[in-house]
């Protein structure tokens, strides 16, 4: 991670601008690759050509810690915002009993199931 003072306007007062060259060269990694699998995908590079493969895997990663250098850098975020009330964690919630369980009633007949055979089950 790389710190720069940003000083562009003397009316205001410097800012520490944080830069990420690291997550620049992942998402470049990630563009990189997505470039080499168009290319192969579309015919514009063989599949066992790997030279040309890594240099677009390399000028992605480069292309991506780059834009982590140049791009605008965001500006300070705000800070979270402050509780104005304080409940009272001293109390606590009133428990209630659950429900006492209750055996099931036991099944004592079967039902008259039966069964009539189709047209598909009869020996033709």
């Amino acid at each position: 991670m790389t710190t720069t003072i940003d000083a562009t306007r003397p009316s205001e007062p410097a800012q520490i601008v944080t830069k990420h060259p690291i997550r620049g060269a992942i998402w470049g990694l990630l563009l990189g690759l997505s470039i080499a699998i168009y290319a192969v995908l579309f015919a514009i590079i063989p599949f066992g050509d790997w030279i040309p493969l890594g240099l677009c895997v390399v000028a992605g990663v480069g292309l991506g810690v780059l834009w982590a250098y140049v791009a605008p850098a965001k500006g300070p975020t705000e800070p979270p915002p402050v509780a104005t009330e304080i409940s009272d964690v001293t109390e606590t919630p009133e428990v209630t009993e659950a429900p006492e369980m209750t055996e099931a009633p036991e099944v004592t007949e079967t039902p008259d199931v039966t069964v009539e055979p189709s047209v598909d089950d009869e020996d033709v």
